[in-house]
């Protein structure tokens, strides 16, 4: 196998060399490349816009479908944790919003530990 290697190099070398005498040809090579390079590009932003609308608006904040769940659940423990201080003086809310913190919470580890 070792032996086929220089061989290989050279061949895929010699794809996109240029010959010297024959600018048509470096010409074409080049067009080409550029062609190769323009079409890639094209079908990377295609595929980002894809992405892009395939995520809506509250993918742009919670990020992709995978994380989603995970998002909400850290934006429910501030919002728990946020309204426990705000509440402290009414113990029943108080005690609501820490419910929903520590559900959020108990969401955020039972999950990571189940996959």
């Amino acid at each position: 196998m070792a032996s086929n290697l220089p061989k290989r190099d050279a061949a895929k070398r010699a794809i996109t060399d240029t010959i010297e005498e024959d600018p048509e040809y470096n010409q074409a090579i080049s067009e080409s490349e550029s062609f190769k390079f323009r079409l890639a590009q094209e079908n990377n932003r295609h595929a980002e816009q894809k992405a892009k609308i395939d995520k809506g608006m509250l993918g742009v904040f919670l990020g992709h479908e995978s994380h989603a769940a995970s998002a909400a659940a850290i934006i429910a423990l501030f919002a728990g944790f946020i309204g426990f201080f705000y509440f402290s003086e009414s113990p029943a809310y108080a005690d609501k919003c820490m419910a929903l913190g520590m559900s959020a919470l108990g969401f955020m580890f039972g999950r990571s530990s189940s996959k």
